[in-house]
């Protein structure tokens, strides 16, 4: 899977996007971690410069995808460091185990990325 997660759920999952994800061929990417869809990018065609586009609708059924989490990421380790971090992404890495996947939204954001369920509930 082109995922950084073992998790092997999707939260959008049409049979189209699901196969995509799966494919290493295809440069589609799922990151559990932020709740995210991307495609994969190369500059110049076949150079080690990769960025990732994010995307919003399921490229195959038009679907919208589930909100992103990455800013309520960010929010939730500045309450638990008491206070904003010197480097968002050096705090994340050092963050506890729960951050590094998507155990720490499961069950708490809805597919717009409110807060349904506060931390510990």
């Amino acid at each position: 899977m082109n995922s950084t997660s073992t998790e092997s759920t999707l939260p959008h999952a049409c049979e189209l996007m699901t196969s995509q994800v799966r494919d290493e061929r295809v440069p589609l990417q799922y990151d559990p971690q932020f709740r995210e869809y991307s495609i994969l990018l190369t500059f110049p065609p076949g150079d080690s410069i990769r960025v990732a586009q994010g995307i919003t609708y399921c490229p195959w059924c038009g679907e919208k995808l589930p909100a992103d989490l990455r800013d309520q990421i960010f929010d939730d380790l500045e309450r638990d460091l008491g206070g904003e971090p010197d480097d968002y992404f050096e705090a994340l890495r050092l963050a506890p185990k729960k951050y590094h996947s998507d155990l720490w939204w499961r069950g708490r954001y809805d597919w717009d990325g409110n807060l349904i369920a506060g931390p510990g509930d």
